[in-house]
């Protein structure tokens, strides 16, 4: 029988670390001083389950459950952020936790990465997860001994100080999860009197990013066919510059006051990255990728350097909402997704089609998806603005993207017979149709799949084609499919890829 039963369980012991807060030492510590706060990370459709049952979830603990917009991810990840705030210290905290983790099983996403029981994320002051580790690792090495859940904590922080972000990922079989988070819960609730845990149990995404070191940037993306710098800066404003050899020049700079420290940088046949502005670990956002210039818009021919890539067509419209005035938007949609983009120059147009291309990459899948949606949220203003062209569908309400995958990619994706890709337009209610033609030869030739309906189905099917796609990441053709620029598709020709087919 599923340990954790959909819908709302009844309120029952947590495990072996007490049965309710005020069993605790520390929950007797911070009675009537403040109250509980405790948060996770939830991919969205986990989030949106959660979201549904808080009412429910309210009503039987006395805790209210608190979930950031669609789209408003915990930085670096595709994750939205879940608080669960007690209306009172001595409401069940815990209980409220037990009901979050009834969802955890219908969460495709939530599967622990080796396959063995789910995983959940939690978010922690950085106090709290120095007493979560102990001395020399002593306390997370008894904790997994005593629960069987395997725990691993994130060495990085966002922010300074005992109140800084840090994640502690919990994976293991039902029982494990509950009792492990039972004492990280109780190693937040030590710290809930300290003068800094009010900053911590409110803050934001976007103070979450403003608070990112320096090195948590990008680097630099737009200008006239080199690339401008893109800088977090602290105690002064970074300035950077991109050449391309013989091309334009891209410009950035960091928005804080105080002096400037110019950066120049070129290579062969693509823009240079512009050197990092000076830093200071909790500097404003700043460091706006360069502006256009005379002879182009863009530059895509930036080296791809993360493991994981994933391409998207971008009509008119569409590319100039995702650069935004100053390129601010696609500044602001790096840091919140965590993933680095870049678009092809401006009349560098994907054979057949208007299409600049826009190439996504990071280290893993979670910020290619985090980045897709932030892609959606700007097809949904170009639509809202009256911009429709190759952005909206037929049907009310409808959105439409195209994205370029691998002809081995694609078939992946397609399935024998069609299976798979059938399967992935019940689920998500999209319209998804494969172009039978390709740019290219072999295993990494181009292919365009188009994809029609709702945002919440798009989000979803470009989630999926991101982790077929990273599959063949260490194929000895992807590095060049993920390089490959609009002058060099042109060289390759065109014609037919066999296999493939569509579900419209």
């Amino acid at each position: 029988p599923d340990p954790w039963p959909r819908g709302v369980p009844p309120i029952a012991p947590m495990g072996s670390f007490g049965q309710a807060e005020v069993d605790t030492p520390n929950a007797k510590r911070s009675r009537g001083v403040a109250q509980p706060v405790f948060k996770l990370l939830a991919p969205p459709s986990l989030a949106a389950a959660i979201a549904g049952q808080g009412a429910a979830t309210e009503s039987a603990t006395g805790v209210a459950v608190e979930v950031t917009d669609k789209g408003d991810f915990y930085p670096g990840t595709g994750s939205q952020v879940v608080t669960l705030r007690s209306l009172l210290p001595s409401s069940g905290m815990l209980d409220a936790i037990r009901h979050v983790l009834t969802q955890l099983p219908e969460c495709g996403e939530c599967a622990a990465d080796d396959g063995d029981g789910h995983k959940i994320t939690a978010v922690l002051p950085s106090k709290s997860v120095s007493a979560v580790i102990g001395e020399a690792g002593s306390n997370v090495q008894a904790l997994q001994r005593s629960t069987g859940a395997r725990v691993r904590v994130e060495r990085s922080s966002l922010g300074s100080g005992p109140g800084g972000d840090r994640t502690v990922d919990v994976c293991g079989a039902a029982p494990a999860i509950e009792a492990a988070l039972g004492r990280v819960l109780e190693c937040v609730q030590e710290f809930v009197d300290h003068p800094w845990f009010p900053a911590w149990a409110q803050r934001t995404n976007q103070e979450r990013v403003s608070s990112a070191p320096a090195s948590f940037g990008s680097s630099g993306k737009i200008g006239a066919n080199g690339f401008g710098s893109f800088n977090m800066s602290g105690a002064g404003a970074g300035m950077g510059m991109g050449a391309g050899m013989g091309m334009g020049m891209g410009m950035g700079m960091g928005m804080s006051p105080g002096g400037s420290r110019p950066g120049m940088g070129s290579s062969m046949g693509m823009g240079g990255l512009g050197s990092m502005g000076s830093s200071g670990g909790m500097g404003a956002f700043g460091g706006a990728s360069g502006t256009a210039g005379a002879e182009g818009r863009t530059s895509q021919r930036g080296r791809i350097t993360m493991p994981c890539v994933f391409k998207l067509l971008t009509p008119k419209a569409l590319t100039g909402a995702i650069i935004g005035i100053g390129a601010t938007n696609i500044a602001a949609m790096e840091k919140v997704s965590g993933a680095r983009l870049s678009l092809s120059e401006k009349e560098d147009f994907f054979p057949g089609t208007q299409c600049q291309t826009l190439t996504l990459q990071a280290r893993s899948e979670e910020p290619l998806q985090s980045a897709c949606t932030q892609v959606i949220r700007r097809l949904e203003e170009c639509v809202r603005n009256g911009k429709t062209d190759d952005c909206a569908g037929d049907g009310e309400g409808e959105l439409q993207i195209r994205a370029i995958l691998p002809v081995q990619a694609r078939d992946a994706l397609v399935g024998d017979g069609g299976a798979l890709i059938m399967t992935l337009r019940d689920r998500t209610g999209v319209r998804i149709s494969v172009d039978e033609n390709c740019v290219g030869t072999g295993s990494g030739a181009d292919t365009i799949v188009q994809a029609v309906g709702s945002s919440e189905g798009l989000d979803a099917a470009l989630s999926q084609m991101v982790r077929v796609v990273q599959t063949f990441g260490k194929s000895p053709w992807f590095t060049e499919w993920a390089s490959r620029s609009g002058s060099n598709r042109r060289g390759g020709g065109g014609g037919g890829c066999g296999g493939g087919g569509g579900a419209s």
